[in-house]
């Protein structure tokens, strides 16, 4: 009768399997499990694939704002860093967004223009409800 074989589970590639704090990333980092260090968010945030017994797991951290000691330690232990630039934004969407709120603003603007009828002003403002009375 065979025996059945361990079988080790795997992360899969770009899936994080949890969270972790700063302070146990540099635990793991000197007990040398961390394989490798994703860098995202100009350098805010971290995915470092550990191993952890005999499975691999990608963890999220937050960085503190400084990260310079952090990634002298990564080299120091031969860890392979890779950091992710931002995608630009499109610029049509900007310009887009530049333009539709105004346009907004000023169709309604002539909305409630068209409501007052003949009132003159926007929502009938500027108009006086004084009567002026004659006497003989």
């Amino acid at each position: 009768m065979a025996q059945p074989q361990a079988q080790t589970v795997q992360a899969q590639p770009g899936r994080v399997t949890g969270r972790v704090t700063y302070s146990r990333l540099l635990e793991f980092v000197q007990e040398g499990s961390v394989t490798r260090v994703d860098l995202y968010d100009l350098g805010r945030t971290a995915i470092a694939r550990v191993r952890v017994g005999d499975r691999e797991q990608q963890l999220a951290c937050d960085l503190p704002g400084t990260t310079a000691g952090f990634l002298d330690k990564l080299q120091a232990k031969g860890i392979a860093i890779e950091v992710h630039t931002p995608e630009p934004p499109n610029r049509l969407l900007g310009v887009l967004g530049d333009i539709a709120f105004p346009l907004l603003v000023i169709a309604g603007l002539l909305f409630f223009r068209s409501q007052a009828g003949g009132a003159g002003g926007i929502m009938g403002m500027g108009q006086s409800k004084a009567k002026v009375m004659m006497t003989p």
